[in-house]
Order: structure tokens, then sequence, then C-alpha cells
């Protein structure tokens, strides 16, 4: 096969196909695809043989359109065959249908990922993740371009584009597909031309709406009045569009469902290739607000996985005896080195996630490097997989909002909104270990602090925090609720949440969440404990009736005000129930 028989010039040349990536380093110099074809040590002058110009097999048809970017152009292009045809390849061995795929792959990741991902990171480690909080990113430069006619904006990253179409070709083989005919497919062809990619996007009405309703029963009435919620549904053509593309499924020939479900077994079959497909979604919560689309669809898989079907990662591994050790030996290292940090630490608010740091340096020490049959073994547990979201989804918060342009602003609002959907999920329906809980805690609080700071004199409004000043402040209360009864919360978490939320007092949103559900807690302790119904105390009862008799003899309606302070905390309870939402299921 020619995955064994490769010389450097075959390697060149595919790491030469796409345009607009640098030159590759080869043992002759800085190799491009003209340099392979006019090289002048393979084509001696007197060779019989000659390079003719490069020209297009198919000529351009008259007035068709040419890609706006033809890197991004060629690298779908390339995706998407290394999948339909790399599968056809008909082999001696019946055993190795998935090798061309998996030779092709590890090309792509070795040639164009480093450039495509600039910062991804090879530390990303479901089996033993790393849990450092990440940091406030300055928005960058957004640039109005037209593109298929139509306006918006792009960043002067020269990879943003193919980068993107990398995210959304991968997110591809965990969406939800419809398998259509090749009669269908065929249509979607323009001048002789394939539109790339053929995984098209359809629209799924009926998802959407139940995707929209789920979403605003779980937020309640933390989105603002009725009016509000309809004037932010108003906007362009363009968004619409968007959020039926995000609520939709993927469109492949059915011809070709064999090929989809084999790679989707390739990309969760070895720890490496699970990490990988982590990773990437990783980089996709790093996307500006331009391309907040693709993070829409990374959501969306995270949603399927932890909420509706975990993957197979998601499974709980069997622990060895060694491995047991290897864990117990770990963590004495890490309550040891803990404990020595906080005698050193001064006592303070200041967060640290150093303990997720140490338990995996710890524990990748012990272990060491992985056999074959490790790699294999890709059980990774459901505590893993929601510490490495909870950490990575953190940064669509984090990332500096961009004021001026409101279509952008609405769209890392909108993405903000999706992650916190799950977050509260996660808290109500999800069983959560105490290093779960105390990293979704942890993250509730840096991103509550950099999104919800104290407005400076003179400063003019945030419309970002205040987008998410009520859903974000009923999250991180319920979340400590919650947390309290399942596991232990240490007094550093507790100092934490009450430095952040005392900074933050001049938030009306803050002080509403809290009285509400302090009403909500006194009226679960009052029915628990007390027996007693707040929505119907005895004491009102008598007051009604005892201001219908002195309505009767004439008395003046004054006592309402004395009546109506004694009510005061049944009637703010009662009035929640009416607005608030299914608060059996959900209550924040």
């Amino acid at each position: 096969a020619l995955r064994d028989n490769c010389a450097e010039e075959q390697f060149l040349i595919f790491a030469c196909l796409i345009p607009g990536f640098p030159a590759v380093p080869s043992s002759r110099g800085p190799c491009t695809l003209d340099t392979i074809i006019y090289n002048p040590f393979s084509n001696p002058p007197d060779a019989k043989v000659v390079p003719e110009e490069i020209t297009p097999l198919v000529p351009a048809v008259v007035g068709e359109k040419t890609a706006d970017d033809l890197t991004c152009y060629i690298l779908e292009t390339l995706l998407k065959y290394m999948v339909v045809q790399a599968s056809s390849l008909e082999w001696r061995n019946k055993e190795n249908p998935d090798t061309g795929f998996r030779f092709l792959f590890s090309l792509v990741k070795k040639y164009y990922l480093p450039h495509l991902f600039p910062s991804f990171s090879k530390l990303t480690n479901l089996y033993k993740p790393l849990l450092d909080l990440p940091h406030h990113r300055p928005k960058p430069l957004y640039v109005p371009v037209t593109r298929n006619n139509e306006s918006t904006f792009c960043t002067r990253d020269q990879y943003l584009a193919p980068r993107v179409a990398f995210i959304t070709w991968l997110v591809t083989f965990f969406l939800e597909k419809k398998y259509i005919s090749s009669a269908a497919a065929a249509q979607s062809t323009k001048n002789g031309t394939e539109v790339i990619p053929k995984l098209i996007q359809t629209v799924t009405a009926g998802g959407s709406s139940q995707e929209k309703k789920k979403d605003k029963a779980s937020e309640g009435d933390t989105n603002g009045p009725p009016g509000d919620t309809e004037k932010s549904h108003s906007n362009s053509s363009t968004r619409s569009d968007r959020r039926q593309s995000d609520s939709s499924l993927c469109c492949i020939e059915e011809e070709h469902k064999h090929v989809y479900d084999m790679v989707h077994s390739i990309l969760l079959s070895t720890r490496e290739n699970v990490n990988f497909v982590n990773e990437v979604f990783h980089q996709a919560f790093l996307l500006p607000s331009c391309e907040a689309s693709a993070t829409r669809k990374v959501i969306k898989v995270y949603r399927t996985w932890i909420l509706q079907e975990n993957p197979v990662f998601m499974t709980e591994p069997e622990k060895t005896t060694q491995e047991d050790e290897v864990d117990d030996s770990s963590e004495q290292i890490l309550r040891s080195e803990t404990n020595s940090m906080k005698e050193l630490e001064s006592h303070g608010h200041k967060r640290s996630s150093s303990w997720g740091r140490t338990y995996s340096f710890s524990s990748a020490i012990n272990r060491g490097f992985l056999t074959e049959d490790e790699n294999k073994d890709i059980k990774a547990g459901t505590q893993p997989t929601l510490q490495v979201f909870l950490t990575n989804s953190s940064n669509v918060f984090l990332l500096e909002p961009c004021q001026d342009v409101p279509k952008l602003l609405e769209n890392q609002v909108e993405v903000c909104k999706s992650v916190l959907s799950i977050y509260r999920h996660m808290i109500m329906e999800h069983s959560m270990s105490m290093q779960t809980w105390e990293q979704l805690l942890q993250v509730l609080l840096r991103i509550t602090e950099a999104v919800m700071k104290r407005p400076q004199e003179n400063q003019r409004k945030d419309s970002f925090a205040e987008s998410l000043a009520s859903i974000l402040f009923r999250t991180i209360i319920v979340a400590w609720v919650r947390a309290n009864l399942c596991v232990f919360i240490s007094r550093e978490l507790w100092d934490e949440l009450l430095a952040v939320l005392s900074s933050l007092t001049c938030w009306e949103e803050l002080v509403t969440e809290w009285a509400s559900i302090m009403d909500s807690m006194t009226a679960v302790l009052a029915r628990s404990v007390y027996g007693l119904d707040m929505a119907n105390l005895p004491l009102d009862k008598l007051s009604e009736q005892k201001e219908k008799k002195q309505r009767g003899r004439g008395v003046i309606q004054d006592s309402q005000k004395s009546s109506a302070v004694a009510r005061s905390f049944s009637l703010s309870w009662r009035n929640q129930g009416e607005h608030g939402g299914p608060g059996g299921q959900e209550p924040m």
C-alpha cells in the first residue's frame, strides 16, 4: 500500500494540495506544489517527459461563480473526499476498510492542523483532565465583509474560515443525520460543479420549535417580559437562517451512510482520538463572535452527549487494583500538596485551580505512557467529561464582547445562554462528584466575576452584562444550594461566593434573584419542617375574614396596609409560583 511505500515527494504533494498554507519544510528546503512539479533534480534537461503548465482538467464554465475563499473551499473538498473516496478502496485484506481514511487523516493532522489551530493543545486529556480555569480574552478586530451577497463580519485571522470549516466537518459525524437519495443530492449541483460541502443543512421546524420550548421552560421568567422576547426574535433573516441551521440535521447521501458510521467509530476508537475531538471542540469555544454558528453546533453535540445519549467514552471505566492504588497515591499527594499550599497562602478570596493540575501531573508521573490496549480502552466516565466541558465552555463568557456591533453582541449572548442552559440541566438533573461540583462552582464564580463587573462612573451601559444578569445570578445561587444538598462545600468556596456577590450588590437583578430564591427555600423549609403551605397560610384566612367583617361595618380601607405587611412574604412566594417556569422540574 502507498501508506507503507510513500517517498518524501508523495508526502509533500499531499502537504501542498491546499493553497494559502505556508511552504512545507523538506530535505530540499521550503517546498510548494510548484517546486515539486518543476523540480530540476527530478526533471533533467534531457528528460523525455517534461512538466506542462498547470491548468484545470475541467475548465470553468462562463459565468460560473468562483469561491470567495479558495483555501477554505479546497479544504472542504479534501475533507469530504478523504471520507468518501478513501473508503471505496479495495483491499486484499478485508480487515483494512478504514486504513485509507486513517492514513490520510493522520497526514491532515500532521501538515495542516498546526496552521488551522495554532493554540491546539496536546495536553487535553479526558482521562486525566487539566482543569485550569481560562482567562479573559480581548476582542479581536472585526472587519465588515460581504459573502454570498450578505453583509457579515470576520477577523484578520487568515485561517479563521478554514478553521471553522474543519470544526464544522468534524461536528458532522456527531450530529443527527438525515439520509437522502442520490437523485435528491444531484439537485445540489450548479452549472455542472458540485456545491461543496455536500453536507448541507436542512431545516427541521419541529425539532427547532421543540428545542426553543425546552430552553424557554428551563429558563423560566429570567429572560424578561414576552415583549422583549418577541422583539429579540424579529431581527434580520440572516439570524433566523443561522438559527435554523443550528437546529438542523446533516444531510448526506444514503449510499455513504456506512462511510460516515465508520469514520464516527474511528474518531471514538482510541483515547488519542477522543482527546483530539474534545480539543477541537475546545477550539470552537475560542472562536470569535462572528463565527458563533460553529460554536452553537458544538454546544448542540455536548447537549446531546450530556443530556440525551451518552457516547461510549462517557461509560464508567472498570478500575483495576493497580489503578486504584495509583489513584489513592495520587490523591494522597494531592491532599498533602493542597494542605501545604493552604498553609502558605494568606486568608483571602483568591481562587486557584491548582488542585486539578496537581492531580493530573501526579497521576501522569505515576501512570507513565499508555500501552496499545490502554489506548483502545476509551471509557473515561461521566464526571471527567463534565469537568472538561465546564472548563472549556466557560471561554464563551470570557471573550470581551463587541458592544459596537449589535449582531455580534447578540451572537455571543445567545451562545452564553445555550451554555448556561446545559449548566442548569446539569445542576438539577445530573449526579455529580465533589470534584465536578467544585469545578462547576469555580467556573460560575470566574464567569460571574468577568461578566458582571461593577460599573464605573461615566461608563456606558454594559448590554452584555445586562442580557445575562438574571439568568447568571439565578444559576450561581441555585448551583450553590444544590451543591450543598449533594456534597460538602469548603469554607474557601463559601468565602469566595461571599466576596463575589458582595461586590455586585449594585445589580438589581442580584437582589431580585436572591430574594426570589430565599423565598423558595423558606417555603420548602416551612413545608418540610413545619408542614406549612406558604401559599395557603392559616393567618391569611383569618386576616381575610376579619377584613370582610370590617368592610361590612364600614371600617376605613387603611386596614389593607397592615394586612399587606402581614401577608407580604406569602404573596411574594405566591407570585413567584404563578409567574415562574415549571418549578417542579427546575426551580431556576
